[in-house]
């Protein structure tokens, strides 16, 4: 097997398996179609199936366009039958998911969504974490909880050291900012930002990453207890705020349909976040952490907003 990382969006990855034998794959959280096709047709790629992650837009944007292509079949959570489109087959934890040569195990790791899943092809060692674990990051908390997201990282742990790690975005380097802020002492880490800046500056990816990489230099790896991860979970999220920019919109917060509270607040999302939380029907009444709080929001009609 070979892995193909193609870039999507902003900076998104979408992961093509290819099994060399018979130039069969799988697509991995293919956010959009086009370059997804781009890369199959000019390599004489058979795309037999579409795995996803977890519901999110960013990762299920391509699903419909590709499964009508190529009549690709659609493999995802169990609990997000209802969110993931053209679904074909439900999958569980710890569930055995084999099709051809491809085998991998199912790991519900809830926390950045509550059906999130990783695929965990063991023969190969290698994991695709989506919005989960991140290389020196871990994924905001939008449905789970502190305790689940802490659990489902510490599952990711439990793995073989020299699994690669591919996960749904390059955020690597703004979370080494993160990480080396928390932990400046720290060699491994310092060594593991040079080779990042250097991979991105020749513009190469710099996933994937190694479990070994993560447990030594990844922050949210190396919290010891819930209460120490919390902390840090709160600390990235007002960091992301001062790091990425702050945007201020008017919104309304809303409590079961009721208005309470109208004003300003900053949220620490990027601008194709926000496009995300303006275009997708599966971001509408998502919880949204702002300042270490959850709203349920609805845009101003000035930005054409979705209710």
């Amino acid at each position: 097997m070979r892995i193909e990382i193609i870039p999507c969006l902003q900076d998104n990855y979408s992961y093509l398996i290819v099994d060399e034998i018979n130039n069969n794959a799988c697509v991995v959280d293919p956010s959009e179609a086009e370059p997804i096709i781009k890369f199959i047709e000019k390599n004489n790629i058979n795309l037999k199936y579409i795995l996803n992650t977890h519901h999110h837009f960013d990762h299920i944007g391509g699903n419909i366009d590709l499964k009508k292509k190529y009549n690709s079949i659609v493999v995802g959570y169990k609990d997000d039958a209802n969110r993931i489109p053209e679904i074909d087959i439900l999958v569980e934890d710890n569930q055995l998911w084999k099709a051809e040569n491809f085998e991998a195990k199912i790991m519900h790791i809830p926390g950045h969504t509550t059906g999130h899943i990783s695929f965990y092809f063991f023969k190969e060692k290698l994991i695709f974490t989506g919005d989960t674990l991140f290389s020196l990051g871990c994924g905001k908390i939008f449905e789970g909880t502190y305790e689940e997201m802490f659990t489902s990282l510490n599952k990711i742990k439990s793995l073989p050291e020299d699994t690669k790690i591919y996960c749904g975005h390059e955020y690597t380097l703004q979370n080494s900012k993160f990480c080396i802020k928390h932990d400046p002492a720290n060699l491994d880490l310092q060594k593991k930002i040079i080779d990042i800046k250097k991979k991105l500056v020749n513009n190469t990816p710099s996933i994937p990453s190694t479990l070994k990489d993560e447990i030594e230099c990844n922050i949210f790896l190396r919290a010891n207890n819930i209460e120490s991860f919390s902390k840090l979970r709160d600390l990235k999220d007002n960091f992301s705020v001062i790091s990425f920019g702050c945007y201020n919109l008017d919104i309304y917060i809303f409590s079961i349909d009721r208005i309470y509270q109208r004003s300003q607040i900053k949220l620490g999302f990027s601008i194709h976040k926000l496009v995300y939380l303006h275009n997708s029907s599966c971001y509408r009444n998502t919880p949204i952490r702002s300042k270490n709080k959850y709203f349920r929001i609805k845009f101003c009609s000035q930005i054409n907003c979705i209710l």
